[in-house]
Parts: C-alpha cells; sequence; structure tokens
C-alpha cells in the first residue's frame, strides 16, 4: 500500500485531489487506528522502509480478547460528590466500553472526563445492567470509597426506572391451561423476552408474517386477527348551512336568490353553539380552540363539537422555551390571532403585559424580534422575544362575527 501510494502520489490525477479524497489517505487513518486498539501490529520493516503489519494474535484465535489479572484490576477513575468521574490512562478497551454504557462523557483528552446522571444510568439499565452491576463495576475502578450518595441516587434511579416500563413489539397471551406449554415449548421459548403476566408473553417477531409462521411452528394455527390499538376516528358529517332558492325558480342569478335565514337567525345559531360550549367540561385550551372554530365558521352545529375532531396547538411558552415562544408567534401570525407577551425588568419585577396582533419576525444572529400591532394603537412596535418571560397565543374575539 505505501509503494502504490507513492506510484499514486505521482499522477497528475491525484495531485488535483485532496488528501481527505484520497483512498490511500482513508486507508492509513484505518491501519492507523487499528494499530492504536491493537487490533493490528508492526511485525518488522523491508528493505525498502515499508511496514510490515500483521494481525493481533487474539485476532487470529477468533476475537477472545481476554486480560490478565492485573490489567483488568487497575484502578484508574475517580467520583467526587458531584458525581463527576475522572477517568485516567491504563484500561483496555473492553473495560471502557463497560465504563461507556453508563457514563455521559464530557471531556476528551489525556484524562476523560465523564459525569454519571439519570439518563446515563437509565441507558445502562437499558444495556441491562442493574444498579447493583454499576455499583460493582465502579468500586472495582475507582481509587477511593464511592461517595455515598451516589450510591443511593442509583438506587433511586433504578427504582424510577423500574416503577414505569413500556414495551413495543408482539404480545402472546394464552388461556390458564396452556401457559407451562407455552413456557416449556422448545420452539417458543427462545422467542420470549418477557413474561408480563401469567400467560401473557413479549416476544421478538419482528412482523406479523414471522408471528403467524413462529406459532404455526409450535402447531398453533387458530390465532385469528391480530389485535392492534389502530383507532378510527369517524368524522362528523359536514352540514349543510347555506343559502338556498326556490324550487320553482331555476334562476340563478344573485339578485333572485332567496336566503332562507336572517342575520339574527344565524347570530342567534353561533351564540346556541358558544352557550353550548361552555356547558361542556373542557379544558381552558380545549375550550379556546373550538371557540375559535365556531368564530372562524369552521364549526357550523353541534355534532362537530368534538375534543378528538381537534388537533390542539401550544397556546404558551415561557422560561427558556425559546423555541416554543417563536413558534406560537409564527402560527399566530398564519392564523391572525392575537398573542399575549410578558416581560419583567429590574424595576417593574411584576412584569408588564402587552397585547396585539404580530404581523412578522425578524431573525438576528442571537434573537429573534417580533413586530406587531399593539391593540389600542394605530402604530406598530418591535419586540425582543429573547428578552420575553411568557409568550401567550389569544383566540379572542377577533374574528367573531355574527
Amino acid at each position: 500500500m505505501q509503494r502504490a501510494k507513492s506510484t499514486e502520489n505521482s499522477s497528475e490525477e491525484s495531485k488535483i485531489l485532496k488528501n481527505s479524497e484520497n483512498i490511500f489517505y482513508t486507508l492509513n487513518k484505518l491501519i492507523d487506528t487499528a494499530i492504536e486498539l491493537g487490533i493490528l501490529h508492526i511485525k518488522g520493516i523491508e528493505a525498502d522502509g515499508t511496514d510490515v503489519l500483521e494481525a493481533d494474535d487474539r485476532l487470529k484465535s477468533g476475537m477472545d480478547f481476554t486480560f490478565s489479572d492485573d490489567e483488568d484490576s487497575k484502578k484508574t477513575l475517580t467520583i467526587d460528590a458531584a458525581y463527576n468521574v475522572m477517568l485516567f490512562p491504563g484500561l483496555s478497551l473492553k473495560s471502557l466500553i463497560e465504563l461507556t454504557q453508563f457514563l455521559e462523557i464530557r471531556k476528551f483528552d489525556t484524562a476523560i472526563s465523564f459525569e454519571i446522571t439519570k439518563k446515563s444510568s437509565m441507558r445502562g439499565f437499558d444495556f441491562g445492567l442493574s444498579e447493583h452491576d454499576i455499583i460493582k463495576i465502579l468500586e472495582k475502578r475507582c481509587i477511593h470509597k464511592l461517595p455515598q450518595n451516589l450510591l443511593i441516587s442509583i438506587e433511586d434511579w433504578k427504582n424510577s426506572y423500574s416503577s414505569a416500563l413500556v414495551y413495543k413489539g408482539y404480545v402472546l397471551k394464552v388461556s390458564g391451561e396452556k401457559i407451562a406449554l407455552s413456557e416449556k415449548n422448545p420452539v417458543l421459548a427462545p422467542h420470549i423476552l418477557e413474561i408480563l403476566a401469567p400467560g401473557v408473553f413479549l416476544l421478538d417477531v419482528s412482523s406479523d408474517n414471522d408471528l403467524k409462521k413462529l406459532l404455526e411452528d409450535c402447531g398453533t394455527d387458530s390465532i385469528g386477527k391480530i389485535k392492534s390499538t389502530d383507532k378510527k376516528v369517524i368524522p362528523a358529517d359536514f352540514p349543510i348551512f347555506h343559502a338556498d332558492f326556490e324550487s320553482n325558480n331555476c334562476d340563478t342569478n344573485e339578485e333572485n336568490f332567496e336566503y332562507l335565514t336572517s342575520d339574527e337567525e344565524r347570530k342567534k345559531h353561533f351564540d346556541n353553539l358558544r352557550n353550548k360550549l361552555d356547558s361542556m367540561n373542557l379544558s381552558q385550551e380545549e375550550r379556546e380552540c373550538l371557540l375559535f372554530r365556531i368564530n372562524r365558521k369552521i364549526v357550523l352545529d353541534e355534532s362537530q363539537l368534538k375534543v378528538e375532531s381537534v388537533k390542539f396547538a401550544k397556546l404558551e411558552a415561557s422560561g427558556m422555551d425559546f423555541a416554543g415562544k417563536v413558534h406560537i408567534i409564527e402560527q399566530a401570525i398564519l392564523d391572525k390571532t392575537e398573542i399575549e407577551i410578558t416581560f419583567m425588568t429590574s424595576e417593574n419585577p411584576l412584569g408588564f403585559v402587552v397585547t396585539g396582533i404580530p404581523i412578522f419576525t425578524e431573525k438576528l444572529e442571537d434573537d429573534v424580534k417580533v413586530s406587531m400591532k399593539i391593540n389600542g394603537q394605530s402604530i406598530m412596535q418591535t419586540y425582543s422575544i429573547s428578552q420575553a418571560s411568557k409568550v401567550r397565543r389569544i383566540y379572542g374575539t377577533a374574528f367573531r362575527q355574527p
């Protein structure tokens, strides 16, 4: 490869290519990494200076990388009371991989800085480690005794992890007399990931066809249709609510239309819809969304006042949720609805509120500004979203019509 590289570098094509685009650059990096990890080592040097590489003996014998007791028992890490872990050089790759299952890396240098967090411990539990496994690994590598508060936290994280479990996959439920036979079935047993309850098994199959074939191999051919969680929502029929014309009059010119509902009747109809909405047991968010649709004449009949038929949008964002604030304002611009922005200042710790309809936003390098028409004023004002403590979308009466 070194000889080929020297020949390749002399060609005109290779002079045009950058090092990162040269195949030999990539191969050299791979080989350097393999040498660093101990997969390859330099056996010797030829007369022309070319390195002679050879696979590690352990690689030749089937990847059985075992380590001496002395190497496997090295203590190279320290842990402080804030769960910060400092790892010093000396551990094998196998031991490093074992640690990274439940440690969160913070800084990589000669000494590697990690942190033990609830999230990283959850990842370790997902890998199948118990709280005792994690503590045992840390005690084996730590120079000093583990902090007591860390031991308590790991126990608490495990309890929290085990308090609620979510499964995704195929679940087989069998009747009482078949439970023991299913657990001992030589075909089915290897595919049972976990027994969720007596007679309820979580299987490792990935498709309907695989499940049917597995059950057929077990001698079960009468499972029927596979039950799923899919739900069909039947929407309400869109009601007819428009002007009509007399059946004996075929002239469709606008001046000949006779509207069957007056302004007063339409106002009374939509007032009744609002009264019906007020009598329903809904949250504030659900009520405002449905009221908005009544005012926009999207909901025309009581049968359409269904919570499940409405996709509710986020109405409020506060604190550090900058993206949420921007999203609410941009959605309000599209729908032409009002927003309410709260600002906190040192002069006014209780905060002051501005209300109006946003017109457009301007994205800056480290901020987003919104220009809005303030209620009761004829001019537009511009505000910084990053300085806002809270942004709330209002489904008000701006579009309320009779």
